[in-house]
């Protein structure tokens, strides 16, 4: 890729690998503390977020080397099963979510008026 904002969008892709292992660390100490299902599925979304951090800093390094390596068709097939994956690991956090959500909702007492 040749652009003035080369160094920012590798920077910003960086910063999103580094994140992405923050939060799997993170979420993998609260799953073997607690044992929660919840944690275990976010866990899961974490190991795919990451890959998904380090499929898009390869992209942003060079774009035109995995198109050429890749070839036409099956870059286009590879790229739109990238942002399927991204999708479907968004669902995945958002289940994960939810589930902590549920299991804080039971164990916190409800507040009376």
């Amino acid at each position: 890729m040749q652009s003035e904002f080369q160094f920012f969008r590798l920077a910003v892709d960086c910063g999103f690998v580094v994140c992405s292992v923050v939060l799997l660390t993170l979420f993998c100490f609260i799953f073997f503390r607690t044992r929660l299902v919840c944690f275990g599925v976010l866990v899961f979304a974490s190991m795919v977020e990451l890959l998904l951090a380090i499929i898009t800093l390869l992209l942003t390094i060079d774009l035109q080397f995995w198109y050429k390596l890749l070839g036409r068709r099956a870059f286009i097939v590879f790229y739109n099963l990238y942002l399927c994956a991204q999708l479907a690991n968004y669902l995945i956090e958002v289940v994960g979510v939810a589930l902590l959500a549920v299991w804080v909702c039971r164990k916190q007492p409800t507040p009376t008026s």
